[in-house]
């Protein structure tokens, strides 16, 4: 199953689901892979039923499965893209992201779906 096509509840779900798998694959108990990971049973319980922890504590499961390594694959260092190298060489790597100002100008009207079957253009008064 594609993380991508998961939200929210069925994400937490299905990461909790393959956790308990990598759990009972290393043939480790709830209660040694908790001690092992410095959490509760009952918080790990949570984890592996999908439901909602603290950062800190579902990387500590991940670490006490040797699966930490794993976050730098799904989440790599930017500083390591030769395209960043780049950019930063040639100086054209902006240090900050503004919001960008809006194209809508006061004297455009709004164009509804409505007068764009009707033939309009919005600027009839």
């Amino acid at each position: 199953m594609k993380l991508t096509q998961l939200f929210d509840e069925a994400l937490l779900a299905e990461l909790g689901r393959r956790l308990r798998l990598y759990r009972i694959q290393a043939e480790q108990t709830q209660e040694a892979l908790a001690d092992r990971a410095r959490i509760s049973r009952s918080t790990l319980s949570k984890i592996e039923q999908g439901k909602v922890v603290k950062l800190p504590e579902f990387l500590a499961v991940l670490e006490a499965l040797d699966l930490l390594d794993a976050l730098d694959h799904a989440i790599p260092d930017p500083a390591r893209s030769p395209l960043l190298r780049y950019a930063k060489a040639a100086g054209t790597l902006p240090q900050r992201v503004r919001r960008s100002k809006p194209r809508h100008t006061a004297e455009q009207s709004t164009l509804w779906p409505e007068d764009l079957r009707a033939g309009t253009t919005g600027d009839e008064s």
